[in-house]
């Protein structure tokens, strides 16, 4: 019998073809996904990849035998779903941590309201704070999940679900030069002033952000607080040019005084669904919203141009 836990594996290789992404994906490291593959590899008796220095393909025998895989970690989720939902239809509490931007977030929106659909009977309690807060309070046991943004610092205690992709652009005034650009490359933010979150957003997460803007010689200005409609007035008052991460479908840096660009070459932020990789007690309602994220996550990376947001 095959370990799910190898064709959960496979899976994901399958569809990114990067062992970095994929053990980023998994909250592990890249020797770990290799040892898993290639113990996968040992039991079924041939190669599922080709691997050079540049790129990882499917062999003929990994193209073959995805489809099968496929239906095996179909099968499996299937039959846990089923046996958690028959083992407890009553109504479960379900609490849940995240950052108040997130509430804007299409994909979070509609991975819970599609939960919710489906299991009527759970009812959500989500607790709103920054993300380092609401990563401590999962620590410490008062939540089951959390919705955060990467980097979380050291998480080897810690399972990562990918929910959403914000990408950086530029959010120039009208009159602006910035503003008449198809495209910011890094080469035009040299010696531009840049309105950002102030550093209280978390040095690690500061620096993950907006390591562009100085590596590019541009002279970033810190909004007062980490609050879009301050960043937002401090560039008005100052016609400044703000740069931001902009979530698939998103309508709310949307103002008649900013028109905004992408920045190339493309800077990411990843929203993710967090748990403890050994909680106390994980309950079939837990699960339940895991996997449903686990599949939505499956689709972001079947369809990535789904998740590009509006240029």
């Amino acid at each position: 019998m095959v370990d799910l836990d190898l064709i959960e594996t496979f899976l994901s290789l399958s569809t990114e073809l990067s062992f970095t992404r994929v053990a980023e994906k998994l909250g592990t490291t890249q020797p770990n996904v290799s040892l898993k593959l290639r113990k996968l590899e040992d039991h079924l008796g041939f190669e599922l990849f080709n691997r050079t220095s540049r790129k990882v393909t499917l062999t003929p025998e990994g193209k073959e035998f995805l489809a099968a895989a496929q239906k095996v970690h179909n099968t499996a989720t299937e039959a846990d779903l089923l046996a958690y939902h028959l083992r407890d239809q009553r109504q479960k509490h379900l609490r849940l941590g995240a950052p108040l931007f997130s509430a804007q977030v299409r994909d979070r929106i509609e991975l819970l309201e599609e939960f919710l659909r489906n299991y009527p009977q759970v009812v959500p309690e989500i607790f709103t704070a920054p993300s380092d807060e609401v990563l401590r309070r999962l620590r410490e046991g008062e939540l089951d999940m959390i919705f955060a943004t990467l980097p979380l610092g050291p998480h080897d205690d810690l399972e990562i679900c990918s929910v959403s992709r914000a990408t950086g652009h530029i959010g120039a005034p009208l009159e602006h030069p910035l503003a008449r650009m198809n495209t910011v490359s890094s080469s035009d933010l040299k010696s531009q002033q840049v309105v950002i979150f102030p550093r209280q957003i978390g040095s690690l997460r500061f620096h993950n952000w907006y390591g562009l803007l100085f590596e590019a010689g541009a002279e970033p200005v810190e909004a007062p607080e980490a609050a879009w409609s301050s960043l937002l007035r401090y560039a008005k008052a100052r016609r400044l040019p703000i740069f931001a991460f902009l979530w698939p479908g998103d309508s709310g840096h949307a103002t008649d005084s900013f028109v905004w660009r992408p920045v190339k070459p493309p800077t990411h932020v990843d929203l993710v669904l967090v748990r403890l990789l050994t909680p106390v007690a994980r309950t079939s309602t837990n699960e339940l919203f895991w996997q449903s994220c686990f599949r939505q996550s499956r689709e972001f990376a079947k369809s990535p141009e789904a998740y590009a947001p509006p240029g």
